[in-house]
């Protein structure tokens, strides 16, 4: 594939997810007109704010690493792409958990960090590990 492709691709993902999380945020949201309440969210439409929210982090942060990489490297390499989507999958996993856990009100500061150390150190383990070759 040409980077244009994939970063189209990843475009078009991000503004789904932008799209998606938008809709529901803005349906859901309690309104500061007196007298008019919100319709209460039920299950099915949280799981779609997280899962466009995810859909959103993951798209803008795969972007930004290659545009990180790009800038760092003026290319891009085919190994470049899975470290790239880990790494954004991880970023988007970290802010859709911080921003659940925020929603149903059991967020500290402390689970937040803990949540961060343990994402990092999932990422320093795929690191560390010597890749698997194929004979």
């Amino acid at each position: 594939m040409k980077m244009s492709q994939i970063t189209f691709t990843w475009l078009v993902i991000g503004l789904l997810g932008f799209g998606v999380f938008g809709a529901i945020t803005t349906s859901y949201l309690p309104t500061s007109q007196a007298g008019i309440e919100a319709p209460v969210a039920d299950g099915f439409i949280l799981a779609s704010l997280y899962a466009g929210l995810f859909l959103f982090l993951l798209g803008a942060s795969v972007l930004a690493g290659y545009g990180w990489r790009w800038r760092r490297d003026q290319t891009i390499y085919p190994s470049h792409h899975w470290p790239i989507l880990r790494q954004s999958s991880l970023i988007a996993l970290a802010g859709t958990f911080l921003l659940a856990l925020s929603g149903y009100q059991v967020l500290t500061w402390w689970d937040g960090v803990l949540l961060l150390v343990a994402l990092i150190l999932i990422e320093l383990s795929f690191q560390v590990r010597p890749p698997i070759t194929l004979r």
